[in-house]
């Protein structure tokens, strides 16, 4: 395994355009006449590319998860990132609680993964595939009680958090990342001066990392940052359908040195899009909250383009430059004995008594004309 920079993939939405090859054809799932067999689907909430993934599910996901789902009125969560200069690929699968219509699904408390590095046979069309089979045998596998932790964070309902107004205060919401990683991430937004912008009441940057040890001493880690609604107290925000994300495979190292490069990354991609429905703030309505007011994204348009014009306003700063000026005389001297008179161009003239020095090449004490024969 060879060590990589960091990768950036950005999905302004999931309208990303879909890989050709779906699951089911590479992966050969029977995915005919699944509802006569299901009467009641299991909901997926689904981040990949591919729109047949929630037939590939309903037809191999375990009876006994499907049966704790039905009754708990959950969701499974699927995300998926492809990073073809790293020949990588990266899967996670949790559960959280079914989103209501038009809103995306809280981030889940616990989720497995499954990825694939540099394998000989590279093929991005079917890499991704292939690991949500594998991603979908270790969910089917993984015991209940750990899919289910902290599960109720998932839920829709909370209490809306209001809080009074601190300026240049910002919010985020982080997971996996140590305290060192998300000073770098607040390092990032106080820069940008998004806070000029958004109400960090109401909104808040979502930033979380994926790291697997790959054996060897090598580390593949994932960072994904996007900007969500801010959550009631006792629950993860909703999951923001636009998003930055960057990966990278390193030998040496943890997880968190990893993070440490690519958290800021995403970050940075983040905060330098345009401020605007387009940009910063695309789909931001599907993670909204509750009693808590959308951010107004012409205004933080307005916001970036005065930052923007007083940064280009700005004069350039100076740079000091340092001179020396050196006065140079010129005169010439008279001596006898010591007793000088020198004279200067100007005709002006001067006596001096030149002193006596040690010569060490004659042993001898000599009159020394030249060390300050024009008195400078």
């Amino acid at each position: 395994m060879k060590s990589h920079p960091f990768l950036r993939t950005s999905w302004l939405s999931l309208t990303r355009v879909v890989l050709a090859t779906g699951v089911a054809a590479v992966l050969g799932a029977p995915l005919v006449a699944v509802a006569a067999q299901e009467p009641e689907p299991i909901p997926v909430a689904n981040f990949t590319p591919y729109n047949d993934l929630p037939g590939f599910i309903q037809t191999n996901l375990s009876d006994e998860l499907k049966a704790e789902i039905r009754s708990r009125k959950l969701a499974v969560f699927v995300i998926s990132t492809t990073f073809s200069s790293l020949k990588t690929c990266y899967v996670s699968m949790g559960l959280t609680h079914a989103p209501a219509k038009g809103k995306s699904p809280r981030w889940p408390s616990y989720m497995v993964n499954a990825y694939s590095v540099e394998p000989k046979e590279w093929d991005e069309n079917t890499c991704a595939p292939e690991r949500l089979r594998a991603g979908l045998d270790v969910l089917n596998t993984t015991p209940l009680v750990e899919l289910l932790k902290d599960i109720e964070s998932t839920r829709e309902d909370g209490e809306t958090l209001r809080k009074k107004a601190q300026p240049g205060v910002v919010s985020i919401f982080t997971k996996d990342l140590s305290s060192a990683n998300e000073e770098k991430v607040f390092s990032v937004l106080h820069k940008s001066k998004v806070s000029k912008a958004i109400d960090h009441r109401h909104v808040q940057t979502f930033v979380v990392g994926r790291a697997e040890d790959l054996g060897n001493g090598g580390v593949l880690c994932v960072a994904f940052a996007g900007l969500v609604a801010r959550a009631p107290e006792g629950r993860a925000p909703h999951v923001p359908r636009s998003y930055e994300s960057f990966a990278r495979t390193q030998k040496g190292g943890d997880a968190q040195g990893c993070y440490g490069v690519v958290v800021p990354q995403a970050v940075e991609a983040l905060v330098n899009r345009p401020w605007d429905a387009q940009g910063l703030l695309a789909q931001f309505d599907v993670t909204r909250e509750e009693g808590i007011p959308l951010p107004n994204a012409k205004q933080a348009q307005r916001v970036q383009t005065a930052l923007l014009k007083a940064q280009d306003a700005r004069p350039a700063k100076q740079q000091l430059v340092r001179t020396t000026s050196v006065n140079r005389l010129t005169c010439s001297n008279e001596c006898a004995n010591g007793n000088c008179l020198r004279t200067f161009p100007n005709g002006r003239k001067e006596r001096w008594q030149a002193p006596r020095v040690f010569n060490p090449m004659t042993q001898n004490w000599d009159w020394d004309t030249q060390t300050n024969g024009c008195g400078g």
